[in-house]
């Protein structure tokens, strides 16, 4: 029985997007779309020693 030489070309690897890329990507979307509605989104004041505003809110 005539014997085969091995493969020795490495297997492709396929691309894969880190696990939560699309909702990672869903919320920069909706961030860059309130950003854009809303002139004073990215607006942080601090009050009394405590952070407000809608970045502080959304995170």
């Amino acid at each position: 029985m005539p014997q085969s030489l091995p493969d020795t070309t490495p297997p492709k690897r396929r691309f894969r997007w880190p696990t939560g890329m699309p909702q990672l990507a869903a919320l920069l979307l909706v961030l860059l779309v309130d950003s854009l509605v809303a002139p004073h989104f990215w607006q942080v004041v601090l009050q009394d020693g405590r952070l407000f505003g809608s970045p502080i809110d959304i995170f």
